[in-house]
């Protein structure tokens, strides 16, 4: 794209001298003030979003809280496992089995989440922060299957 089309591609979008971007392909890569494109092409105008590298810290935070979350269940899992008898236990099992499988999940998740966001944000690995991202949220899912099978006994 030449200067003058880009030029004009800025001022259609209403942004000023400081504020420019510049097209890469189909889509536009900022090289301006903190604005996200998503793949057509056209700006949120008036909406700031935050960069990957910059959310990389809120998911190491929330991949923490959700593991300590998650050892927190599973260590409630396993006592209320062994509050029953021996003979008991053999009914219950695969119900905790299932419990502590899914907290399990979660848990490995969530440091996968950690581990990957740290990573991301140190060396600026934008795909690292978007994986973690992703295993931050699968997580979430795995807790609320849990949660969801552990109210569905309460009767």
């Amino acid at each position: 794209m030449c200067a003058r089309s880009q030029l004009r591609a800025n001022r259609r979008a209403g942004f000023g001298p400081n504020e420019r971007f510049e097209h890469t392909g189909n889509c536009l890569r900022e090289s301006g003030f903190g604005f996200i494109i998503f793949a057509v092409g056209r700006p949120i105008v008036g909406r700031t979003v935050a960069k990957l590298a910059e959310i990389a810290g809120d998911i190491t935070g929330a991949s923490s809280a959700l593991a300590g979350l998650l050892l927190v269940f599973l260590g409630a899992t396993q006592t209320s496992f062994e509050s029953y008898d021996k003979a008991a236990q053999k009914s219950v099992l695969t119900n905790y089995q299932w419990k502590a499988r899914l907290a399990f999940a979660g848990f490995v998740l969530s440091l996968i989440a950690l581990v990957c966001s740290l990573l991301g944000k140190r060396f600026e690995v934008d795909w690292l922060i978007e994986l973690s991202l992703g295993s931050l949220l699968l997580g979430v899912v795995v807790v609320l299957c849990a949660a969801a099978i552990s109210t569905r006994e309460i009767s």
